[in-house]
């Protein structure tokens, strides 16, 4: 499968800009998990902006990081981290050459991936021994979510984009199943040694709502055409009538998997 580079058009300095960063809870379990000491080296798939693999970086020697859109590696260029390697790549091309890892990770990432391909990989090419995957995932979807704003997004995006919810040029489904993580592991014969949930209250205002939405492949700004000004207009009124104080609360569900493949 080639990668659909509509799919996070335009998104990426909104992406760096507007996403929740993940709970300092959730890095200090993935590095005690795998009693990380600053040796070592990580492979970070689907690394966007560099989400998980900038709070990563310290605890590790080396980092090699891969994301298949450009825009989203010249932004994570931006960091100057010391010691990281960044890559237009996808997760399922990344050569053997690179080397082994002590952690393979996927922050938000896992979900657009071949994952059995990826998981085979790690196993068979990029693992040193004793490796292991860490697969995090966060927020709370806000398509069809529980609060009265979540609805109201979801509502004009149906409206200005139609149904079933989009991703690039295609529906989100074409390129994401519903099977979760902590299926798709023992399924492929890997042992899961930590699954963890982490919820974040979170306030949002309306600037932030927008530079968010601006970051999702479901409602990314090239998906709009033309009426992307008129849009956001519409969103900002609509917010504004639903909760006048600017003030838009939810609890962000954050997500931890830890595994090892098979002996």
């Amino acid at each position: 499968m080639t990668h659909d580079l509509s799919l996070f058009a335009g998104a990426a300095p909104y992406y760096a800009k507007f996403r929740v960063p993940y709970p300092d809870d959730l890095i200090r379990d993935l590095v005690s998990h795998f009693a990380l000491d600053g040796s070592g080296r990580l492979l970070d798939l689907g690394c966007g902006p560099g989400t998980l693999t900038l709070p990563l970086a310290p605890h590790f020697a080396e980092v090699v990081a891969v994301d298949p859109q450009p825009e989203m590696i010249d932004e994570a260029r931006k960091s100057n981290a010391a010691n990281v390697e960044w890559h237009v790549m996808r997760a399922e091309d990344v050569p053997a050459s690179l080397g082994r890892f002590r952690v393979v990770t996927c922050g938000s990432s896992f979900h657009w991936m071949e994952r059995d391909l990826v998981l085979r990989r790690a196993h068979e090419e990029w693992f040193e021994e004793g490796a292991g995957i860490a697969l995090a995932g966060g927020g709370t979807s806000w398509w069809d979510g529980k609060e009265d704003w979540h609805q109201l997004i979801t509502g004009l995006l149906r409206k200005y984009l139609g149904d079933p919810r989009r991703a690039g040029g295609a529906g989100f489904w074409r390129y994401v199943t519903q099977e979760r993580f902590e299926q798709t592991l023992p399924r492929n014969g890997w042992r899961i040694e930590l699954h963890r949930g982490y919820d974040v209250p979170f306030t949002w205002t309306p600037d932030k709502i927008v530079g968010h939405l601006w970051s999702s492949s479901f409602s990314a700004r090239p998906l709009f055409g033309d009426r992307v000004d008129e849009f956001e207009r519409e969103l900002r009124a609509e917010l504004a009538a639903l909760h006048p104080d600017g003030t838009l609360r939810e609890v962000g569900g954050f997500g931890l998997v830890c595994g090892r493949p098979p002996s």
